[in-house]
């Protein structure tokens, strides 16, 4: 069953995890859980005309999202980008998915991740509407479910 993804939230952590503030006005999250490169392995001692691939480096994805744009919210993500790049701190990002069962009684999933590189753009500023800034982290190592 299709559900809806109000409830969802988005979060950074600057204490290793023991706490997560939220990001309002969330209006996009999503999380790519990585690929891993292709590395072609052609050969001419092939013998069944086929070509063989060996796994190279992991990418273990990105978070990406939409916000509201709000002065304080923006603002204190320009420090965490600060943070990320000084090295000062190490940023946990956590996106919660809405309630699997749509009813209020399931367990939301949870996928957390360390950040890396953050990016952050204005979409547009529109003459008669909201505007919106995206945002990309790229994560670094493997993504926890819980």
């Amino acid at each position: 069953m299709a559900i809806l993804g109000i409830g969802s939230t988005l979060g950074y952590s600057t204490d290793g995890g023991s706490t997560f503030t939220t990001i309002p006005e969330c209006t996009s999250i999503s999380i790519t859980m990585g690929t891993h490169d292709k590395i072609e392995n052609v050969h001419l001692g092939i013998t069944d005309n086929t070509k063989d691939f060996l796994i190279g480096l992991s990418d273990p994805g990105e978070i990406a999202f939409k916000f509201n744009f709000a002065a304080t919210v923006f603002t204190g993500l320009m420090a965490i980008k600060g943070m990320i790049k000084s090295g000062s701190n190490e940023i946990k990002w956590k996106v919660t998915g809405p309630d699997p069962d749509g009813a209020g009684s399931g367990v939301p999933q949870t996928y957390t991740v360390k950040g890396g590189l953050m990016e952050l753009m204005f979409s547009e500023f529109p003459v008669n509407g909201i505007i919106v800034v995206d945002g990309k982290v790229a994560c670094r190592g493997a993504v926890t479910v819980g």
